[in-house]
C-alpha cells in the first residue's frame, strides 16, 4: 500500500521494434506500479525466453488455454500447445498494459512473430489464477 505523499515504487514497460525478431530493439515506454507486478510480466519472460519448464510451471495441473487454433487443458496438452504452435512461431513480445488483481490479470501485449515480420500483432491475454497464484485460465485473442 502506498502512503499518502509518497512516490510507488515503478517497473518499466517496453516497445519492440521487429528490426531483428531474434533480438527485439527495446526501448522505455511507460510506467507499471509495483502492485501490478503480475503474473503477465513473469509469462511474458518465459516465453521471450523460450523457457517450456518455466512457462509450464506457471500453470495450475487442471488449467486450461484457450486460442484461436484451439483449446488446450491440462499440463501435457499446454506443454504441446507452446511446444508444436507457439515457440515454433519465434516471438517477441512486449508488455503495453496491465490490469491486474490478485486472481484476474488482463494484459495488452504486442508481439512479432517470424512469419509476421514487421507486422505488429496486438494481443490481449486474460489470466485468472487461484489461491496459490497458478494460472488456471489463459484466454489469448489477435488481431
Amino acid at each position: 500500500m502506498v502512503e499518502a505523499g509518497s512516490v510507488p515504487k515503478t517497473h518499466e514497460t517496453t516497445e519492440l521494434s521487429a528490426s531483428s525478431l531474434g533480438a527485439a530493439e527495446v526501448s522505455t515506454t511507460g510506467l507499471i506500479t509495483a502492485e501490478e507486478n503480475t503474473i503477465a510480466h513473469k509469462y511474458v519472460e518465459l516465453a521471450n525466453g523460450f523457457d517450456l519448464k518455466g512457462l509450464v510451471a506457471l500453470f495450475d495441473k487442471n488449467a486450461q488455454i484457450e486460442h484461436s487454433v484451439g483449446d488446450f487443458r491440462g499440463i501435457q496438452e499446454i506443454t504441446r500447445f507452446y511446444n508444436e504452435i507457439i515457440f515454433p512461431s519465434e516471438p517477441t513480445i512486449a508488455l503495453k498494459s496491465v490490469i491486474s488483481n490478485q486472481q484476474i490479470c488482463a494484459a495488452e501485449l504486442r508481439a512479432f512473430t517470424k512469419s509476421t515480420g514487421d507486422k505488429e500483432l496486438a494481443v490481449a491475454d486474460f489470466f485468472t489464477m487461484n489461491e496459490l497464484g497458478q494460472i488456471v485460465s489463459l484466454s489469448i485473442y489477435m488481431r
